[in-house]
């Protein structure tokens, strides 16, 4: 299937709009969540989602589990630690 020049970036651009409400939506839904359980998942979701939306480890920090990079504009905080899930491995410091 040919797209074209113009065709391919249309492709990508609704990819990245669909992506983009797709991030948003996980927001509201984290912030009907009252437990830590609850927000793992959407914060895993999150975290695959935004390279596709321009959203980066701007200002990091580690998991202290697993190492993996921690982003305030990707990650969900804990309710009860008020530290943010890491959506690799699940942990926080609750």
């Amino acid at each position: 299937m040919s797209y074209g020049k113009f065709g391919i970036r249309q492709m990508l651009c609704e990819r990245q709009a669909s992506a983009s409400a797709n991030f948003d939506a996980l927001e509201e839904e984290t912030e009907k969540a009252s437990t830590r359980e609850e927000l793992v998942e959407p914060g895993r979701k999150r975290a695959a989602l935004a390279p596709y939306i321009g959203v980066s480890y701007v200002s990091t920090s580690q998991c202290w589990n697993c190492e993996e990079p921690i982003s305030s504009d990707i990650q969900v905080q804990c309710p009860g630690c008020r530290f943010y899930i890491c959506s690799s491995c699940g942990s926080c410091f609750s």
